[in-house]
């Protein structure tokens, strides 16, 4: 089935994971690869193929958001990463991880298991051990693909003029900063130390 799905164009690490359960975890368009094209095969395979099954909180989220986030983030987060060196994915998926979870604290762990497994997949113990000590690091790039998983399009914060106020209301739905909420920014922008964080 690997072979099959790579011979289909799919990468793994990025469109299927092996979970260490023996499931094959695939993407929704690997998992309908399969089933159009060698249902038959599949018959006779001991690994079930599944869509990925967001756990309950991160679902209770996407519910709360009317989007469908993680999914939007799992896309545009793995096209990132393919872009990056160890040490820059690594910082820019620390960077996913803190901000979300310091946001939603209470889907912390699911979040961070399906961002290392389903994300990063194979490449994680790299990232895990890549020296970024010093390494400097855009967190724009973030904020752009939140957003971007967040429905909007055509968006480029690099450009920072795409930082607008609505855009900050955005985020803060989903991710805060380690010294500063993003409210507590919107307020700065908006002048108006009287607004309250929810």
């Amino acid at each position: 089935m690997i072979q099959k799905l790579v011979q289909g164009g799919f990468k793994p690490g990025v469109d299927f994971n092996l979970h260490p359960d023996g499931r094959m975890l695939a993407s929704k368009e690997a998992n309908e690869y399969l089933e159009n094209y060698h249902s038959k095969q599949l018959e006779n395979s001991q690994i079930s193929v599944v869509a990925h099954a967001l756990p309950e909180s991160m679902q209770m989220l996407e519910k709360a958001l009317g989007v469908r986030f993680f999914e939007n983030l799992g896309r545009v987060a793995a096209k990132r990463l393919s872009t990056m060196d160890d040490a820059t994915a690594s910082i820019y998926g620390l960077w996913l991880m803190q901000g979300i979870s310091g946001r939603h604290p209470l889907l912390e762990k699911d979040f961070c298991e399906w961002f290392m497994i389903e994300i990063c997949g194979e490449r994680l113990s790299a990232l895990a051990s890549a020296e970024i000590q010093g390494l400097e690091f855009n967190g724009l790039v973030v904020f752009e693909d939140l957003l971007m998983a967040l429905g909007k399009t055509n968006v480029s914060i690099v450009k920072e003029s795409d930082l607008t106020l609505e855009n900050l209301r955005l985020l803060d739905k989903v991710w805060t900063g380690e010294n500063m909420r993003v409210c507590e920014l919107i307020a700065i922008l908006e002048k108006d130390g009287e607004q309250s964080c929810s």
